[in-house]
């Protein structure tokens, strides 16, 4: 890869930490580059040489145009560098555009591993969480929320991709409401963003304030065992007691309450 002087400025997003061929890391990913900081030195390569991307086990190969020649690096987690198959913000398809390469099925691929990581840490900590429920040092710290909310975005950002739904479109994709009339895979795919964002809300630091949320998309925590399992998702450690003491808990600190209003697939 290429050698970046020391005056390079590595920007305010946290490096995430993986394994570039073999050799543990730091990953920092902005609009333009993809930089690599190891071993005291910082190398990587621009977003708009990428030629290619390509799952490859639990790792990515990533392939990048270097001068006259095509280079390429293995990254370990593959999801750490999700966001590679997606085009660049504020461009159109070129080329070089790793959406380009990117099959549906790799697509599916990489948002499974992130829904089936992010969960089962979610759940984990909802777990632990349910045990003090007024200790909040158990909770999610604003660090790992920002993470967890650029899980769910990345999930959101291929889902998009692979299903040609524009987060911005005058029919959102996140959410619930006429979502019975989108191809089933589809729902399947929004249902697992939202349910990420569902754990994101309950294990965070504001969870007493979330019926705001719940009340605005008429989407409850008692909802979720019936939504996963309608879905074929499981419906664990949503159905235990102390799942429903914890969600107890917050109803004592919660201004709004269910109503009878609600998506089709919410209230089935």
């Amino acid at each position: 890869m290429q050698e970046i002087g020391g005056t390079w400025k590595l920007g305010a997003n946290p490096p995430a930490k993986v394994k570039v061929d073999a050799e543990e890391a730091l990953l920092y990913l902005t609009d333009q580059s993809v930089m690599f900081e190891k071993g005291g030195g910082i190398s990587g390569f621009e977003r708009n040489a990428i030629r290619m991307v390509k799952p490859d086990g639990d790792a990515m190969i990533i392939a990048y145009s270097a001068g006259s020649e095509v280079k390429s690096v293995r990254v370990e987690p593959m999801t750490a560098v999700a966001a590679l198959l997606m085009p660049m913000s504020g461009t159109g398809p070129t080329p070089r555009d790793s959406r380009m390469t990117a099959s549906a099925s790799v697509l599916e691929d990489v948002f499974e591993r992130l829904y089936r990581e992010a969960r089962s840490d979610l759940e984990a900590r909802l777990t632990r969480v349910e045990e003090e429920p007024q200790n909040k040092s158990l909770r999610l710290t604003p660090e790992e929320q920002q993470r967890y909310i650029a899980i769910r975005n990345q999930m959101t950002n291929l889902a998009g991709g692979k299903y040609g739904t524009d987060r911005d479109a005058e029919e959102p994709l996140l959410t619930f409401w006429g979502l019975e009339n989108r191809p089933y895979e589809l729902q399947v795919s929004v249902v697992k963003i939202l349910h990420i964002n569902f754990l994101l809300g309950i294990v965070g630091p504001r969870a007493e304030t979330e019926d705001v949320g719940y009340q605005a998309y008429h989407v409850w925590p008692d909802d979720w065992p019936r939504i996963l399992g309608r879905f074929n998702l499981g419906d664990a450690p949503y159905t235990t007691e102390k799942f429903a003491d914890y969600v107890g808990y917050l109803k004592s600190h919660w201004k709004y309450s269910p109503s009878a209003k609600r998506p089709v697939l919410v209230g089935m």
